[in-house]
């Protein structure tokens, strides 16, 4: 079965991944501290309107001052809790804690 694999893959021009194949991601994160967050709490409009106005779908939860992080919530959620005069809580089911961080994703320049 290997054989068949490798010959499927010769035959269409694929090859075997190389180190050099590899791109450094470190690049691409953004630390926390240079993310527009959100604390728990009362919402900030201004915070709110800089999701909005550059199309982000998300927003860290966290406290740049602790460095404490919760998770991630939707910028709809947020939307949502401003509307009906909402405060965010920690433990609202709305803020992301399952997802799985590669740790470079999360590291702390």
């Amino acid at each position: 079965m290997e054989q068949d694999l490798k010959s499927f893959m010769k035959a269409r021009g694929f090859r075997a991944f190389r180190s050099e194949d590899t791109i450094p991601l470190e690049g691409l994160c953004i630390p926390l501290t240079h993310c527009v967050c959100v604390k728990p709490g009362p919402l900030d409009p201004e915070i709110l309107r800089t999701l909005e106005k550059e199309h982000f779908d998300q927003a860290p939860v966290y406290d740049k001052d602790s460095h404490r992080f919760w998770g991630l919530v939707e910028t709809s959620h947020l939307q949502l809790l401003e509307r009906s005069g909402s405060s965010l809580q920690i433990d609202d089911p709305q803020v992301r804690t399952d997802i799985e961080f590669d740790p470079i994703a999360v590291l702390e320049i």
